[in-house]
């Protein structure tokens, strides 16, 4: 009985030594909130299809892309976290308007099936892509408010300019 426990053991223990696999890693930290490798991958892969580059792109030009992308989530989320705190808030129907707006303009500017391919592509289901779109909405909207609320703030005048000049 011993015997055949020690042999269950070492036939499943390989697999217990297998060398540790890298499932997800933080690339930036805004305040408390995470962006995962996952996350600007995730983005990565939608940019990349929405500027038509292929899987063959030449790694420098994905790592200045993802450079980029890195830098637009962390000031979006310097935003976020600054429209939270203001108690900023959304209106859930605007961004359920946004969110089917986007399908439709995404769905009719590609053939019949392509939709579907880039799914697959990307590895989401449609209910999993208006989630994540939908979380995208509203940081968007959080994000441009503060922006707006930002840019009314600042007042520059004709001394300013001229102060700045000299």
């Amino acid at each position: 009985c011993l015997l055949l426990a020690l042999c269950t053991v070492l036939c499943f223990a390989p697999h217990a030594w297998a060398a540790p696999e890298l499932i997800d890693r933080i690339v930036a930290t805004v305040d408390n909130q995470t962006i995962l490798w996952s996350e600007l991958n995730y983005r990565l892969r939608f940019e990349a299809e929405q500027r038509g580059l292929s899987a063959f792109v030449e790694p420098g030009q994905l790592e200045t892309l993802r450079s980029e992308i890195l830098e637009d989530m962390v000031d979006e989320q310097v935003l976020i976290l600054k429209a939270q705190k203001d108690s900023i808030q959304i209106d859930p129907s605007e961004v359920e308007e946004m969110l089917k707006q986007q399908f439709l303009l995404a769905k009719s500017s590609m053939a019949d099936g392509d939709f579907e391919r880039m799914l697959e592509r990307v590895g989401l289901s449609e209910r999993q892509l208006k989630a994540r779109y939908r979380k995208e909405i509203r940081h968007r909207l959080l994000s441009r408010q503060m922006r707006a609320f930002v840019a009314y703030r600042v007042h520059v005048n004709h001394r300013d300019v001229e102060v700045f000049r000299l």
